[in-house]
């Protein structure tokens, strides 16, 4: 079996979606967060002496996608989710270089009251750096899969904001393994579908 349909398959069993999803209510989930570390993929230097730089994990990210809830007190649910993750240096410069992938994430979550713990798989679509201007050039990586750890807390039974951690690497033809790894800051939002806050809950 091919790595990318592996990796599918994995994220399939994760969520723990099967044929008969009657059981679990169906949200709509928006997404979004910065991350921050990994190794340095590139540095401009400007004329006038100043640096910018791109990491392999730094970066912002926004998405969305469904959350199943599997029980009516919501403390289990699973997030799938596609998100779009970019870096760049000054795009008003002369040149510039961005970092960019799609991401698919499938997350299971487990909510104690207030907090949640998460943990999941990660997949990178078409990871890229392009250099504009009068840095031009491109380096495509391969497809990667990684794991993504989270834990949060929930200002309602449908926002939390957070920590997470994702390990992943990159690879490219020619080129050394890439570092990917890092923590990072998030906030989601479910929406639809009905309520899963429990009778007598202050939130």
């Amino acid at each position: 079996m091919r790595k990318p349909l592996r990796t599918f398959v994995l994220m399939l069993l994760l969520s723990g979606v099967s044929l008969s999803s009657q059981a679990a209510e169906v949200r709509g989930l928006f997404n979004m967060g910065y991350d921050f570390g990994g190794d340095r993929l590139v540095t401009v230097i400007y004329t006038d002496g100043s640096r910018d730089s791109v990491d392999a994990n730094r970066g912002f990210y926004f998405g969305g996608g469904i959350s199943l809830v599997h029980d009516q007190a919501g403390t289990m649910e699973t997030q799938l989710t596609l998100n779009y993750r970019f870096e760049e240096t000054d795009p008003l410069a002369s040149g510039g270089v961005k970092f960019s992938t799609t991401a698919f994430d499938a997350v299971q979550v487990f909510n104690v009251n207030q907090a949640s713990f998460g943990i999941g798989l990660t997949y990178h679509m078409s990871p890229k750096v392009v250099g504009t201007g009068v840095i031009s050039g491109n380096t495509q990586f391969d497809d990667a899969s990684g794991l993504l750890f989270q834990v949060g807390f929930r200002m309602s039974d449908r926002a939390s904001i957070g920590m997470r951690y994702t390990n992943i690497k990159y690879k490219a033809p020619g080129l050394t393994q890439v570092d990917g790894s890092g923590f990072g800051i998030f906030f989601n939002f479910g929406f639809g579908g009905g309520s899963s806050k429990p009778a007598g809950a202050a939130w």
